[in-house]
């Protein structure tokens, strides 16, 4: 998952570089801070990891 997060920024950051002529260079700035400054927190709720639960809200998918 972290290699996820740093693809998706170094995209960010590549398209903010060389397919952005519409910011100036002070809010490419801001927005570089701002990518560089975002805390990927990635998980899942609980009930993922419960059989049960599933089987039971999956019972009608065919």
């Amino acid at each position: 998952t972290e290699d996820l997060v740093a693809g998706v920024r170094w995209a960010f950051l590549d398209m903010l570089e060389k397919e952005n002529d519409w910011m100036d260079v002070e809010t490419k700035s801001k927005a570089k801070e701002k990518a560089h400054g975002v805390l990927a927190k990635i998980g899942y709720p609980d009930f993922i990891l419960n059989d049960t639960i599933l089987n039971h809200y999956f019972q009608n998918v065919k």
